[in-house]
């Protein structure tokens, strides 16, 4: 499903308030990928954690992104956007939350070497390949490392 064209999409610090939202967002789109809710509190009240939201006009959360500042660089810990908004240049607009929000210098990540959809949409934003991790995930996935330098 596509974006209304009258939707208006508001990037926000998301914060405790937005637990609920933030914890059936991610156990409706991404139950292969768990966080605890202790995991889910610590990213919306810790200081090292910055957890920015995608919310609709009607306050309907449709993707998030969750990384941590060390001196001038981010580390992106998630990114999710709800499975009917994907392709439509939302998982962009968050991506590039941490170098509009903050200064820093890179921003880097690891993605699973099979998920070749964001790959494809980090390679689209500038990042590049530096490493792979062999068996880095639970399921012995590879991740690639990737970063993006301003």
């Amino acid at each position: 499903m596509a974006l209304p064209l009258n939707t208006n999409i508001k990037i926000s610090l998301l914060s405790l308030k937005h637990f609920q939202k933030l914890k059936m967002f991610h156990v409706e789109h991404f139950a292969n990928h768990k966080f605890s809710n202790q995991s889910i509190k610590a990213f919306l009240s810790l200081d090292h954690y910055k957890t920015f939201g995608a919310l609709t006009n009607d306050s309907q959360l449709i993707g998030y992104i969750v990384f941590t500042l060390a001196v001038d660089e981010a580390d992106i810990v998630f990114l999710g956007i709800h499975t009917q908004f994907r392709r439509q240049g939302l998982g962009s607009k968050l991506l590039n939350v941490p170098c509009g929000t903050f200064s820093i210098s890179k921003t880097s990540l690891e993605v699973s070497a099979q998920n070749v959809a964001a790959i494809n949409m980090y390679r689209k934003n500038g990042f590049k390949v530096t490493s792979i991790r062999r068996g880095y995930f639970s399921n012995e996935t590879d991740a690639l490392n990737m970063i993006r330098y301003y």
